[in-house]
């Protein structure tokens, strides 16, 4: 078994999947269809009344986003998240760290990407690769192009 042996004296502000505070919100549980990351986007399954996936195509039906659990920790692979038919937590209304893979600006319009390996991962931009986040709110600014962490709103009926 190894041990943490040090610390950083300024520890990360959150992590794809967190939910930003205690302010209140809307989660509902689906079961995943195959393996969803922590904080990326979802869109409705092929039983769209129990299950969610991460997006593969344009126009797929954002249910939200996929938050963090402590319940599972990392694969035997070395990836976390959900696996096929987990129970996946899907925050519906408030805010969470989301990864992006732009520079994003606070009150900027939220869109996500549809399909390939970004997939489920979070813009500013809205190309042919990303589909708008309904009601999505960047609540903070990443000046990174890619790989930095932002806050998202969202507030789905």
């Amino acid at each position: 078994m190894a041990f943490q042996t040090s610390y950083d004296q300024y520890p990360a502000v959150g992590a794809a999947g967190m939910k930003v505070d205690s302010r209140e919100d809307t989660v509902e549980s689906y079961a995943a269809e195959g393996a969803i990351g922590w904080g990326l986007a979802v869109i409705k399954g092929t039983d769209a009344a129990v299950q969610v996936k991460k997006p593969a195509a344009a126009d797929g039906v954002f249910r939200g986003v996929a938050l963090r659990t402590s319940v599972f920790e990392q694969q035997s692979d070395g990836t976390s998240g959900y696996v096929d038919e987990d129970s996946v937590n899907v925050l519906r209304k408030g805010q969470v760290w989301v990864p992006t893979i732009t520079a994003v600006a606070i009150d900027g319009t939220a869109y996500f990407v549809n399909s390939g390996a970004d997939a489920g991962k979070f813009s500013a931009t809205n190309d042919g690769t990303t589909d708008a986040v309904p009601t999505g709110v960047f609540r903070s600014a990443v000046a990174a192009t890619s790989g930095g962490l932002a806050k998202l709103e969202i507030n789905l009926p």
